[in-house]
């Protein structure tokens, strides 16, 4: 028998996020200079029990009791408190399993979850607030968020502290901030973003590339804009961009110079099939790129999700 958690016991921390610099978790150093004003540890151990007493289901705290100090970790994640369910989440990750396996029952498992998938995603949306436009859950967590520019700039950080799972974003309404989008840390917390119609130009993706913090990005859809080769050239040649697997580039001005794809008939694996002549090009000027080519482990998925590129290391 293992031994009981007792009531002293912390609880156990969520996942971070990947902020390097930590901006996401607000630390409130409880302790005084002046070391006579320091708790005793009883009196931070209290300290500890009171608080999570008091945030109940609504949020997540931890204290940690040591002679000399308190140090409370206080990120506010009412929103996986409210939406995951861990009964849930193995139906998705079942359903998922089914999926992958192209087992034929795996339409019948949706349709025994699709409501109950729905009324989480309405309390989601609801809990994450006015600008939030859709979620998608993964595993039971809200892992994918629709959002307008304007309520990314205004709330963004505090929308990815209360739900702390999303990897991928698509954002809407460009035209409410424009180029100061590029500029907002926010960014520095997500690998998946998506730009899609949002009537972007050239020099928005200069902005795009002089950011700051973008160079987290692995996965970019840019899809249905008005962009040329020169944007094409920016991203290509851009060290923050290094690390891109897939960028989204069809129905721009310029077409696309991403290589053509088709299925292997042996093994039904997509794979890259044709070189584009600007893709060439590109490579001419910088290098290797290699969201120009279908990545090799997506064989079965290109575009690939972004769920799967944003866990990437």
């Amino acid at each position: 028998m293992g031994a009981q958690n007792s009531d002293d016991d912390e609880p156990s921390e969520p996942p971070r996020h990947r902020y390097r610099d930590g901006t996401r978790d607000a630390l409130v150093d409880s302790a005084s200079t002046a070391r006579d004003e320091r708790p005793s540890q009883p009196a931070a151990r209290s300290l500890s029990l009171r608080l999570r007493r008091l945030t109940g289901r609504k949020g997540w705290l931890e204290a940690k009791a040591t002679d000399r100090s308190a140090r409370v970790t206080v990120p506010v994640f009412d929103v996986e408190h409210d939406v995951y369910d861990p009964a849930f989440a193995e139906r998705m990750r079942s359903l998922d399993l089914a999926q992958s396996r192209r087992d034929p029952g795996w339409a019948a498992q949706w349709l025994a979850i699709e409501d109950e998938y729905e009324e989480r995603c309405k309390l989601a949306r609801s809990l994450l607030g006015d600008g939030v436009e859709d979620v998608a859950l993964h595993d039971g967590h809200v892992a994918e968020l629709v959002v307008t520019a304007r309520t990314l700039v205004d709330r963004g950080t505090d929308l990815l502290a209360r739900a702390p799972w999303i990897r991928h974003v698509h954002v809407t309404n460009y035209s409410e901030t424009g180029q100061s989008l590029f500029m907002n840390p926010t960014l520095r917390g997500i690998q998946s973003l998506g730009l899609r119609a949002q009537a972007l130009v050239d020099d928005d993706i200069d902005a795009l590339v002089r950011s700051p913090h973008v160079d987290g990005l692995r996965w970019l859809d840019l899809a249905e804009n008005l962009l040329t080769i020169r944007s094409f050239e920016a991203i290509a040649t851009c060290p923050a961009l290094v690390h891109l697997e897939y960028l989204g580039l069809e129905g721009n001005t310029s077409p696309s110079p991403v290589d053509a794809t088709g299925t292997d008939p042996l093994d039904g694996a997509v794979v890259s099939t044709t070189r584009t002549p600007a893709g060439r090009a590109l490579e001419e000027l910088a290098g290797e790129i290699k969201w120009l080519h279908a990545p090799a482990r997506y064989p079965h998925s290109y575009p690939p999700s972004p769920l799967d590129v944003a866990k990437s290391p």
